[in-house]
Formats: C-alpha cells, structure tokens, sequence
C-alpha cells in the first residue's frame, strides 16, 4: 500500500462557511512526512503557505525536534509557491478556495536533504474515505460488512481488500522470534469469516478511485469466534418456502442495554455466563439466527444501535429495512425486514405512538376515547408510556395482485398493565383496519394485514406464577374476538406509578374564551362510522365547563375503566403450539405473535418449539444456544 507524495484538498460544507480540508504528504524521507489542516475557503493562500513553512520549519527551543538531514536551518529558507496548468506561478493574496480547485503542483524549495526544489501534484477534491470500520467480534460463518465514509465518490465506486493476520516464526541472529503478517484472503465489501479464520484478527482495505488514497480499518477488537453448535435448532424448520409461500419471523432480540449492564448481570441473568450476554458476541449470534430462519418478512423488537450497525450487512445480503425508536429516552425500538427480491415497498413506511396524549395517539374509536378523556389514571399512564409501532405496505412481487400491510411492535411490558396493553392492541388495529380499507380503495389490488411483535399478552399460564389464571386480554381479544365490560383485566386500571400522576390541571375555559378544539372529531362534530360526536357533542369544539377536560374529583379515583372492546379485524395466531417464548429464570410464557389476516392469508408451516430441556439447560434463556431471552417465532404463509 504505497503512497505517493501529493497535496490533497477536500472542500467541506460546515456550519460556519466553506472550509477545506488540506493534506499534504512528503517524500518518505522528510522530517515531518504530512501536514493537515482544516482551513477557510475565504482564507488568503499566502496565510495557508505560511502555515505550511511554520509546520516544515524548525522546532522553537524546549520542544522536542527532529534532527533528520531534512529538517531545514530555519523556516526562512523554506519557501513555497502554487503552478497552475501552465507552470506560472499562481498569486497568494487570492482567497485559498479560488487558487487551491485551478493548482496543479505545489513547489517546495530549500529543505536540506532535497536540494532545489521538487513539485508535488495538487488534487482538488479528489476521492477519499475519511474512515473505516468493521465489526469488532467476528463469527464464522457470519457476513461481515466493511463500513467506510466516502467523500466525493460512492462505495460502489471502491474496491476491497480483506486481510488476516498470521502469526509465523523466523530466526533472527540464531533466534527463534514471533511475527504477524497480514494476508489477503478476500475481495468485496463483505466477507464471511471461514474456519480457517477462527482464532485470527481481520481487517480490510478499501481503495477509492484513482487518484485517492487508501485506507486500511483497524483490526477487529476480538479474534474470530466459531459459530454455536445448534444445527439442531434448525432442524426444528420447516422446509424453505417456495414461492408463492413466503416466511414470516417476529423476533425480540433483548436489547444491550438491558442484557450487558452490571445491573443486568448481577440481577435478572445472574445465572448467565458473562461471554453469553456480552454484547459484541451476542450481536452475531443474532444475525446468525436470522440467516439461518431466513424469512422474507423480519420483525425484531429491542433493537438498540450497536445491534442496528451489526444488521447493516443485512442491507448488502438482500433485505430493505425501517427502523423506529421508541418515544422519549428509550434506548432501542422496532425493527422491520423484507426481502427486496420478494417484496417491494409501496407509499412510505409509518410511525404509530402507541403512549403520549390523547390526541397524539392513533385512530381511537369515539367511545374509548370519550373513556379514556374521563378516566385520569390511565390517561396517565398512557402519558408516560413510550411504544410505538411501526409499519410499511409491500407489494408481492410473486403474486403481483397483492398486497401486505405489515406492522411491528413491543407492546408496553408492566405485569400491572394488561388493560394498557389491550387498549394499545385495539387502537393499533383499529388504525391498521382504516389503512387497509383505504387502501383496497385504490382498486390496485387485495391487502391483507400481519402483525409481529412481542405483544407481552400472556396466551396461556406456563409459567409458575400464571397457574390458574387466564390468558391476558390483549392475547383474549384476538382469540375470542371480543372483551366485554365486566372482564377481570379492567381490575388493573386502578394501577398507576405515584410518579406517574398527572401534574397538570387543564384550566376550564371561560365562555369569553377561546374555544377549544375537539380532540375527538377533529372539530368535525361528527365521527365517521359512528355519528355526532360523543365528546363534544356534535359542536366540534370544546368550550363552557366540559367535564371531559376537568380532573376527575377524588370521590370517582377508585372507579374501574369498563370497555366493551370487539377486534377490528380478524386475525389468527398460527402458532397456539408454542407455550413458551421467553424464559428467564422467573418468567416463562408466550409473549410473542405472528398475527394473520384470516380472512387473506393461511398459514402452510410453522417452526416446532424447542423442548423445555433445551431452553433450562443453561438454567434458562439467554444461554449458548440462544442468544435472548426470547426465541423466534416463525410461520410459512400463502395467500387465500
């Protein structure tokens, strides 16, 4: 990887004006080999010159100096002049960022060790890469991506050299002494770690077009790894689907922040061995239980930064992808995979708050939200809660006439909160149903919805502390398509945090007042599908003393939320076989759905649950053979 001596100038756009980004590199023998400096366009040349000689010249007295042959006598020997095409020497009292794009040779005189002077090529904005890094916990068998910031050129227009370091032994005066060389092994951006890399560092090259530089990445902080010895797990698979089938995967993959902390390993995965939940392992484990599931529609929960660098090589392996964080400080979100080759993305993927105010939170039905306006302690909690979820529409492109709505989301997680999570569901689906009507009103084609996500709706009562109680009624709803006024999850609505108590009274308006918009209509006065307004009464604006906005006096505090709440849509959960998707050493149960339009699509296969045996015999998850406390859920699935 030689280079050649050159001068180098990049203009940059930054906050305070044009700036450049100046590198000069000398011949190998020089004192001082390069010179950076990042400068004002709108600078005069002769100031950056000037700058340049102080760099060449001499050190002051007291400071550490180079006495290469090189190094000139003082700085006033040294001079410097900018050529254009023609050889003529170019005017230095010009703005920098008008001289420096017309140079062709920067002439350097009076160093030492070259006597007279010698030209250096100038090239302005020339192709870079301003730097280079990897994965730092390589696995094999697992794509690694080369990742690199280009300037003024595009990583399609690189090419790329993957390298292995080798330890070998040679003598030297008689002795026997260590030395690592590097190797080439590959080419191409990504690269898939072999057996014969296990043990060994890797890291890579990437060559920008002519005339730019290379830049080699740091090796990798740990050496390759080699990958699980759960082929059985994959055993557990159905066939690989054959189109028109595609195969679906909702997966929580535990986010670092709640895996690797020290509160994390010395509290909930006390039981865990601290390579297990070490994060820049368990990211690969996890991108290799994706590659082998090797679904077409990937919905993943608790996907937090570090993972999502990791999940860029899935870009370069075949798979669009949306990302969506979950409201206020959480440190992770949602997830949502399709594969480009099967699937193609029609409008624009769409964020839905599932936590906030009221009138930030999706399409309710008038009726929960006249509920929910009245009753303080869970508009309360709603407030404080940070879901989202996420969606996109894709186009089958086996199957041209139709359409998916997809959406992905982890549903709010307290023991305390099953009627937050069933409101969540039912608005949830509520908006998704009035998408999917609207857009089968296009005419271009049939949708069918799917859902993914943890829904933390136990379906069952696996676990030791769920014996004898019922399913949770998030779960119930999709089951049984209805949850009445007097079901026992509505008892949790008396629940909220002390922290969580609303500190806001909403002041009454006066009737010289300005009127309140209606949250509920919109200020339509009616609300489609249902009539005239049951909060604002048909006004469309809020105004008077509406006890809708007043705080809920103290005598009705203890009074439960009782909704009579029948599924948007109808879905099926194709997979009632699992009893466990997570299990954690306190918890055991069934968390997570892939939830199916039933009325368009059919489920074909499904993945059989590993045994009992095999999720204990680490104590519990995550273990060696899985990397989260949860396990993906799959099904294979056709249109109707």
């Amino acid at each position: 990887m030689e280079l050649h001596p050159r001068v180098s100038i990049s203009e940059l756009d930054s906050g305070a004006g044009p700036s450049l980004s100046i590198h000069i590199r000398l011949p190998s023998d020089c004192a001082v080999p390069e010179a950076r400096f990042l400068r004002s366009a709108g600078e005069c040349l002769q100031v950056q010159l000037q700058k340049l000689i102080t760099k060449l010249g001499p050190k002051p007295e007291g400071k550490r100096r180079n006495t290469a042959a090189c190094l000139p006598a003082s700085t006033s020997e040294v001079s410097l002049c900018v050529l254009d095409s023609m050889g003529a020497v170019m005017p230095t009292d010009k703005e920098s960022g008008v001289v420096w794009p017309m140079a062709i040779f920067l002439r350097i005189s009076g160093l030492h060790s070259m006597p007279g002077s010698f030209d250096l090529p100038v090239h302005w904005n020339p192709p870079s890469v301003d730097s280079a890094h990897m994965c730092i916990a390589p696995m094999v068998g697992v794509p690694i991506l080369a990742q690199v910031s280009c300037l003024y050129c595009t990583k399609a227009d690189c090419s790329w050299t993957w390298q292995r370091r080798v330890p070998l032994a040679r003598k030297y005066d008689g002795l026997i002494e260590d030395a690592e060389v590097w190797v080439s092994i590959s080419q191409g951006q990504m690269y898939t770690p072999t057996c014969e890399d296990e043990g060994c560092l890797l890291r890579f090259v990437c060559f920008p077009p002519a005339p730019g530089d290379c830049l080699c990445s740091a090796p990798n902080k740990h050496h390759v790894v080699a990958a699980p010895d759960d082929a059985w797990r994959w055993k557990l698979l159905p066939a690989p689907p054959v189109a028109p089938v595609f195969r679906l995967v909702t997966y929580n993959v535990l986010a670092d922040a709640y895996a690797s902390t020290k509160a994390a390993m010395e509290g909930m995965f006390s039981y865990c061995n601290p390579q297990v939940l070490a994060a820049p392992i368990r990211r690969q484990r996890i991108i290799h239980d994706i590659l082998n599931i090797d679904a077409d529609i990937v919905g993943l929960q608790e996907v937090d930064s570090g993972q999502l660098a990791c999940m860029a090589v899935l870009d370069a392996l075949g798979w669009d992808s949306i990302y969506t964080r979950k409201l206020g400080a959480a440190a992770d979100g949602c997830a949502l995979f399709w594969r480009r080759s099967r699937f193609r993305l029609e409008g624009d993927a769409f964020e839905l708050p599932l936590g906030g105010a009221l009138d930030t939170l999706p399409t309710l039905d008038p009726t929960v939200l006249f509920a929910l306006s009245r009753h303080e302690r869970t508009k309360d909690v709603l407030g404080f809660v940070t879901t989202v979820a996420q969606g996109v529409v894709l186009r089958d492109l086996s199957v041209p006439a139709k359409r998916l709505l997809v959406a992905n989301t982890h549903l709010f997680y307290h023991p305390d909160a099953n009627h937050i999570r069933l409101l969540q569901l039912h608005m949830l689906l509520c908006e998704l149903g009035r998408r999917k009507i609207m857009l089968e009103s296009d005419g271009c084609g049939d949708v069918a919805l799917v859902l993914l996500g943890d829904l933390n709706a136990r379906k069952g009562n696996f676990g030791p502390s769920d014996i004898g109680r019922p399913p949770q009624a998030a779960y119930r709803l999709v089951r049984d398509g209805i949850i009445f006024e007097d079901d026992p999850d509505w008892q949790h609505s008396l629940w909220r945090p002390d922290e969580w108590r609303s500190k806001k009274i909403v002041p009454v308006p006066d009737a010289d007042e300005e009127a309140v918009i209606c949250i509920c209509c919109r200020s339509a006065g009616t609300v489609d599908g249902y009539g005239e307004c049951p909060l604002c009464e048909g006004c469309g604006i809020l105004q008077g003393h509406d006890e809708s906005l007043e705080t809920i006096p103290s005598s009705s505090a203890d009074t439960l939320l009782q909704l009579e709440l029948a599924l948007p849509t109808p879905l099926s959960d194709p997979n009632e076989h699992l009893q466990v998707t997570t299990y954690t050493s306190t918890f055991q149960e069934c968390l997570d759905y892939t939830l199916l339009d039933s009325r368009n699509l059919r489920a074909v296969a499904t993945m059989d649950a590993p045994s009992i045996e095999c999720l204990s015999a680490e104590t519990a998850l995550p273990s060696a053979m899985f990397p989260s406390d949860h396990i993906p859920v799959v099904v294979d699935v056709e249109h109707l």
